[in-house]
């Protein structure tokens, strides 16, 4: 137990810094006395170890015939360009519903261009000054005729002329009354 004891002081003593054992540092080219050392090491013949003076490079583990370049790179596809992408999402249908909507959205922008119109605004005040009922509905049917031609004059798109053309027919049936007998009534 002394024994031990003792060793391990010497080791610990030995060890410590203080205790005479130089730490290591790495070489610095401003240390002159390193370089004295090692030169000094040369010209006493005793050649150092291969592995102290040059690094060693670990051994791939991807053998060098897949580490090869290809000959040619990949083409990359040509993308079309913006314009090409923006008119392609815009024929993309949405479904019924949101097709039905920005139609609507479209011609509500076109209303908004003759709401002003003053012959659109005679014709229905005298539609609406018509004596009987079969009268009244005649006169609607000429503002109707007068209104939507205005904005099938103003549609740019087919689809949007569609649904002008199926708004139109949808207002003049209301106009239609199939259970009176009127003779000039369809």
């Amino acid at each position: 137990m002394k024994f031990s004891r003792q060793v391990f002081l010497a080791l610990a003593f030995t060890l410590t810094p203080t205790g005479g054992v130089k730490p290591q540092s790495s070489p610095s080219p401003d240390n002159t006395s390193e370089q004295a050392a090692q030169a000094q090491i040369s010209a006493s013949g005793v050649a150092p170890s291969p592995s102290a003076t040059a690094a060693v490079e670990p051994p791939s583990l991807i053998p060098d015939n897949l580490l090869s370049a290809p000959a040619t790179l990949p083409s990359i596809p040509a993308a079309p360009d913006l314009g090409q992408l923006s008119t392609f999402f815009k024929q993309t249908s949405l479904g019924k519903t949101a097709d039905e909507h920005r139609l609507h959205v479209q011609m509500s922008a076109l209303e908004v261009g003759i709401r002003n119109d003053e012959d659109l605004h005679a014709l229905k005040a005298d539609a609406f000054r018509a004596r009987t009922d079969l009268e009244r509905r005649h006169r609607l049917r000429t503002y109707y005729d007068a209104y939507y031609k205005r904005l099938q004059d103003r549609a740019s798109t087919p689809d949007l002329k569609g649904y002008i053309v199926a708004q139109r027919a949808a207002h003049e049936l209301t106009l239609l009354q199939p259970r009176t007998r009127h003779q000039t009534d369809e």
